[in-house]
């Protein structure tokens, strides 16, 4: 079972990646498949730390308020 925070993670991935107009296929170039990035914005895989570091800086989110 995945755990709230990375649903939540998952859901401020997408918000932000939406909200700047960023298609998936962009955000991930480099970082993950786009499949995987669609897993981690539904909220069905638990990313590494890294991976997900990488995405929030992609699209300028503060891990902090992660």
């Amino acid at each position: 079972m995945i755990s709230r925070t990375k649903q939540k993670e998952g859901y401020m991935i997408k918000k932000m990646r939406k909200e700047q107009g960023i298609s998936q296929e962009d955000l991930c170039d480099g970082i993950c498949s786009q499949s995987m990035l669609s897993r981690i914005e539904k909220g069905d895989y638990k990313a590494s730390f890294q991976t997900i570091k990488q995405l929030a800086q992609r699209l300028g989110i503060d891990m902090n308020t992660m």
